[in-house]
């Protein structure tokens, strides 16, 4: 097959779950035969066409300095050039995500697949809740009569399902992770009993109910530590909560860690927190337990389908005090916690496997 595939950014320049999912789907749809040509936004010095294992990358419209942010203005720009691509480009197969999938839709005369990570589920924490726009999109997004969407979770399935869309069309194709790859991977010391998370720095992780949380876990082990990965327009609020939590010296920032650094660290951590309201999957979960790290999360739907309550980790309410009894529960029994580990490894590596989702893809795709 043919295959174009629409998404806003791809590896190296932006190193999100669907980016990593593409990648590791997309260089095996390659092996197999396949040609992928991923279209994304262009970045400042950075050649229009270039090859990743095989997937051919073009670069078109807006420029995006920074992402993942963008203005209206950049997905207009986006919007025309997809436009312009399928005017002078053929394939067998179109494949967009976000909100791609509106030209796609509408410019493609080769059937369209779209893949929708996660939907808006309510609340003032989350993102699609601030902007009418953007509920416009998301109802466009699910609505428009492309031939399947392609989803992460069964939990996500059935959100899809109660916004209107038809059963028949939503297939789940699930994230993993690739454990070969990761255990290639050093491990970075860390001091004993880190807690760390991975993530973006917004609303919907809740990384400030962790920093709240981890306030009243140091009284009771006080040479306990939280390192907090990622970046995100939260990052100066949380330093100021540590600060006025006097944690300054407990609290670490690792805004520029790369996925390497990141897997690095976190195979040395005691426990692996997301404390998040909205995820349609939770990777970061997955990987966690294909190093044998143990996790606590805030329970949800999506959740409950990477993580195995008092298993493989522990689901916790969605308040700072019951995620404080979890981790204080983990670092005072180390044997539990590694017995979960070692089971959070076998749960992971034999239920999600990139070789299993490439071949449902292609079987989507066809």
């Amino acid at each position: 097959m043919n295959i174009c595939w629409f998404i806003d950014f791809f590896l190296p320049y932006y190193l999100g779950g669907g980016q990593v999912r593409l990648y590791e789907l997309g260089k095996r749809l390659v092996e197999q035969g396949h040609k992928l040509t991923v279209v994304t936004m262009q970045h400042s010095n950075v050649k229009e066409h270039e090859t990743l294992d095989g997937i051919e990358i073009y670069h078109v419209g807006p420029i995006i300095e920074n992402p993942p942010k963008r203005r209206l203005y950049d997905f207009v720009r986006f919007f025309f050039a997809i436009r312009k691509w399928l005017k002078t480009n053929e394939y067998d197969v179109v494949c967009a995500e976000g909100m791609s999938i509106i030209p796609a839709y509408l410019f493609s005369p080769a059937p369209v697949i779209a893949t929708v990570h996660d939907v808006s589920v309510g609340g003032k924490d989350q993102w699609i809740s601030k902007s009418l726009l953007s509920r416009i999109a998301e109802w466009l997004t699910l609505h428009m009569c492309v031939k399947k969407i392609i989803t992460v979770s069964n939990a996500m399935k059935q959100a899809i399902i109660e916004k209107g869309v038809p059963q028949e069309k939503v297939v789940v194709i699930y994230n993993a992770v690739d454990a070969r790859a990761l255990d290639k991977i050093p491990e970075k010391k860390i001091d004993k009993n880190t807690i760390m998370f991975i993530g973006r720095f917004v609303p919907h992780k809740h990384v400030d109910d962790l920093i709240t949380a981890f306030s009243f876990v140091v009284k009771k082990i006080p040479d306990s530590k939280l390192l907090l990965v990622g970046n995100g327009p939260e990052e100066e609020k949380l330093r100021q909560m540590a600060k006025e939590y006097n944690l300054n010296e407990k609290v670490g920032f690792a805004t520029s860690a790369d996925k390497t650094a990141s897997i690095g660290m976190l195979k040395s951590v005691s426990v692996l927190v997301l404390p998040s309201t909205r995820e349609g999957f939770g990777i970061v979960l997955a990987e966690a337990g294909a190093v044998e790290v143990p996790v606590i999360a805030y329970d949800l739907p999506a959740v409950r389908e990477v993580v195995v309550n008092n298993k493989t980790g522990i689901l916790v309410e969605h308040n700072p005090q019951s995620l404080a009894e979890a981790i204080v529960a983990v670092l005072n029994n180390q044997k539990k916690a590694k017995m979960m580990g070692k089971t959070a490894r076998k749960y992971i590596t034999e239920k999600f496997s990139w070789d299993k989702s490439a071949k449902k893809l292609v079987d989507v795709l066809e």
